[in-house]
C-alpha cells in the first residue's frame, strides 16, 4: 500500500456550496461518516451553538424593546367605587366611577434614545460575533478531530500489514534457523519486532478511540470510519491576503469591535441623561357621581364631569451629587479601555494567523523531505532485503531498514493531516470557517 493512493490533496478550492450534511445509514443506527455530515449535525445539534442562538434571539428583543422607547405610551385607567352610610334620619348611597386615558410621549431626551437603539445593535453585532465565534471553534473541533481520525485509520491499516508482513517473516526465519541458514539470535529479534508493532498498533487504537470521543461530544455522532472527505473554503494565497482577511474578518476583533461601540453608545446614553428632556402628556377622563338619599322622598343628586388636558413639560436637569457625571468618567473610561482591547485583539490575531501560516508552510516543507525520504528507505529496505537472502548481513540491519519505511510511511500520513488540520486552523484564524462559507445555512 502506498501513501499517494491513501491521502487526498491538502486543499481544494472552495466552489458554490461546500457542504451539504449527508448521514449514512449503517446497521445498527443512523452513523455519520463523512466530515459534512459531522459539521452539519454539530451545527444543529450542539447545545453550545443553541445557547449562543437564544442569546442572539434575546439581543434581537432589546433591540425592540430600544425602538419602542420612540413611541408614545398610552395608558386606560377605571375605577367604581361605592359608599353606604346609615345616618340616622336616612340612609346614604354614594357611587363614584372614572375613566381617564393616558398618553404620553417623550419629543426630546438628549439623545438617549438614539444612543440606547445604538447600544443594543451594537450588542446584537457582539452577539452575533461570538455565535459565529463559538461556530468556528465548534466546526474547526470536529474538523480536526475527523482528520485525526481518518489520520488513524490510515496508520491503523499500515501497521496490520506490516505485522502480518513480520509474522510471515517470523515463520520463513523459522525454517531458516531450523536448516541452520539463521540462529536464534535472529529470530528472536524478529519476534520483537513484532511485539514492538503490536504496541504501536495499539497506541494508535486509542488516539482513534479519543478522536471518535471527541467527535461524538461536539456532533453528538460516533462514526463507525471515516469516508471521502469535504471541501472547505480557499485558502489565501498570501500571507497578506490572510492577515487583510482576518482584519475584517476575524470573529475575536469583531466582538472587540462590538465592545466599543457599545462603550461609545453607553456615554452616548448617559451624557443626554443630564440634557433637558421634553415630553408631551395629554389626557382624557370621564367622571360620575350619584348620590341616593333613601327615607327623604329617594333624593337623587348625579353629577357627571369630562375634562381633556394636553401638557408640554421640560425638565432641566441642574445637580445630582454629581453621581451622573461620575458615571459618565466611568463609561469614558470603560470606552478607552475598549479601544485597547480591540487593538490587542488586532494584534493577536495578526500573530496568529502569521503562526498558523508559520506551521502550514513547515508542513509543506516536511511532506517533501518525507517523501524523498520514503522513496530512500523503501530502496534501502529492497537491498537490505537481498543482502540478507544471499546471507551477506545479519538481521538486524534488515530490521532497521524495515522500521524506517515503515515509521516514515506513517510520519508521512503525520504530515499530510497536519498540513490540513494546520489549514483548518488558519481558516478558523481569518474567521473564514464560518456555516455560512460550509454551506450549513
Amino acid at each position: 500500500m502506498t501513501i499517494t493512493s491513501i491521502l487526498q490533496p491538502a486543499s481544494k478550492k472552495f466552489v458554490g456550496t461546500a457542504l451539504v450534511a449527508i448521514l449514512t445509514a449503517l446497521p445498527g443506527g443512523v452513523q455519520a461518516q463523512t466530515l459534512s455530515a459531522l459539521l452539519g449535525a454539530t451545527y444543529e445539534n450542539n447545545p453550545h451553538l443553541s445557547a449562543m442562538r437564544e442569546r442572539k434571539t434575546s439581543s434581537l428583543a432589546n433591540v425592540d424593546a430600544a425602538r419602542g422607547q420612540r413611541w408614545p405610551t398610552v395608558n386606560v385607567t377605571g375605577q367604581e367605587g361605592r359608599r353606604h352610610l346609615d345616618q340616622r334620619t336616612a340612609e346614604e348611597t354614594l357611587t363614584d366611577r372614572q375613566v381617564r386615558l393616558e398618553l404620553s410621549l417623550d419629543l426630546w431626551r438628549s439623545g438617549q434614545i438614539s444612543a440606547g437603539i445604538e447600544k443594543a445593535n451594537a450588542g446584537v453585532a457582539q452577539t452575533d460575533a461570538q455565535l459565529t465565534q463559538t461556530s468556528i471553534e465548534a466546526l474547526k473541533t470536529v474538523a480536526i478531530n475527523w482528520l485525526s481520525l481518518k489520520s488513524a485509520e490510515q496508520i491503523i491499516v499500515l501497521q496490520r500489514d506490516d505485522i502480518a508482513e513480520r509474522k510471515d517473516f517470523v515463520e520463513q526465519l523459522k525454517t531458516r534457523v531450523a536448516r541452520g541458514l539463521a540462529t536464534v539470535t535472529d529470530l528472536s529479534a524478529a519476534q520483537l519486532a513484532v511485539i514492538e508493532q503490536q504496541t504501536a498498533l495499539q497506541q494508535t487504537e486509542e488516539q482513534r478511540i479519543q478522536a471518535l470521543d471527541t467527535l461524538e461530544k461536539w456532533s453528538g455522532l460516533r462514526p463507525k470510519q471515516t469516508t471521502g472527505t469535504a471541501l472547505l473554503p480557499e485558502v489565501p494565497m498570501t500571507l497578506e491576503a490572510a492577515l487583510s482577511q482576518a482584519a475584517t474578518q476575524a470573529t475575536q476583533i469583531q466582538i472587540a469591535r462590538g465592545a466599543v461601540a457599545q462603550a461609545q453608545a453607553e456615554v452616548a446614553e448617559r451624557e443626554g441623561a443630564i440634557g433637558p428632556q421634553l415630553s408631551l402628556n395629554a389626557h382624557h377622563g370621564y367622571e360620575y357621581d350619584q348620590t341616593i338619599h333613601e327615607n327623604v322622598l329617594e333624593e337623587r343628586a348625579v353629577s357627571r364631569e369630562q375634562s381633556t388636558g394636553v401638557m408640554l413639560e421640560l425638565t432641566v436637569p441642574l445637580t445630582d451629587g454629581g453621581s451622573r457625571r461620575a458615571q459618565i468618567r466611568a463609561s469614558t473610561h470603560a470606552l478607552a479601555a475598549a479601544r485597547l482591547h480591540l487593538r490587542a485583539a488586532q494584534e493577536d490575531t495578526a500573530a496568529t494567523v502569521r503562526n498558523s501560516w508559520t506551521k502550514r508552510a513547515s508542513a509543506q516543507n516536511r511532506i517533501a523531505l518525507l517523501e524523498q525520504q520514503l522513496s530512500a528507505a523503501t530502496a534501502l529496505q529492497e537491498s537490505r532485503q537481498r543482502e540478507f537472502n544471499q546471507g551477506l548481513i545479519d538481521i538486524q540491519p534488515l530490521l532497521d531498514a524495515n522500521q524506517k519505511r515503515s515509521s516514515t510511511e506513517q510520519d508521512l500520513i503525520h504530515a499530510h493531516t497536519t498540513l490540513q488540520q494546520s489549514e483548518v486552523q488558519l481558516l478558523a484564524d481569518i474567521g473564514a470557517l464560518t456555516p455560512e462559507r460550509l454551506g450549513l445555512q
